[in-house]
């Protein structure tokens, strides 16, 4: 791990809850190089963060502060939202979900400044690219748990709904991340958000990325 000042004030949260049903397999226990999917991400997110928690699965790892069963059964990603939003107490919060490979820490700390140079104003700071939004790879403020209490009261449990008459900043982070960083090209944004859900995605991770 890199010897750097990682962020304190703000949590990362790793939704490992679902059934992963299109992949037919746990995400978190698929094979990339010689490492189990869930350790890449967490090991990825430890450059970053210095306080990590996995929600919706028990797990052991030498970098995750702590594993964090769901509050409520069979809501998807909102329900880790809001599992994860009642535990924290810090204002702002990173979420990644188990949909992301080829995840790269230096976007996610693009996406950490562009919303710290606006003073975290937004509830929510979310990508957006070509493919469309990644609310599974975004910005969370605490306040927004009541939108994610609505929303599941409702029964609307997709992410999307939390930004409806909610103050969300979408980043298109093709332009921005360029804009940050020399070292990053278009492919490389592309890849980080290369989406894993059926098993011909992960074909396609090996075929297209020779990984």
């Amino acid at each position: 791990m890199e010897d750097k000042v990682r962020y304190k004030d703000i949590n990362a949260y790793i939704l490992a809850g679902g059934k992963s049903s299109r992949m037919q397999m746990d995400k978190a226990f698929i094979r990339i190089g010689d490492k189990y999917f869930i350790d890449v991400i967490i090991e990825k997110l430890s450059t970053v963060f210095e306080n990590i928690y996995l929600v919706g699965k028990i797990y052991s790892h030498p970098f995750l502060k702590q594993s964090i069963p769901d509050l409520v059964e069979g809501k998807g990603p909102i329900g880790g939202i809001l599992t994860a939003l009642t535990h924290s107490e810090k204002n702002i919060n990173f979420f990644i979900g188990l949909d992301y490979p080829l995840l790269d820490s230096r976007i996610i700390e693009i996406l950490l400044e562009i919303s710290e140079k606006d003073n975290f104003n937004c509830l929510a700071y979310v990508p957006k690219l070509e493919d469309g939004i990644h609310p599974l790879f975004a910005i969370y403020r605490r306040e927004i748990i009541n939108k994610v209490k609505e929303c599941i009261s409702k029964n609307r449990y997709q992410v999307r709904c939390i930004y409806n008459n909610t103050k969300t900043k979408y980043i298109n982070l093709i332009i921005k991340a360029i804009e940050y960083s020399d070292n990053l090209t278009k492919e490389d944004i592309k890849r980080c958000f290369y989406n894993l859900n059926t098993p011909e995605d992960y074909k396609a991770l090996f075929d297209m990325y020779q990984i």
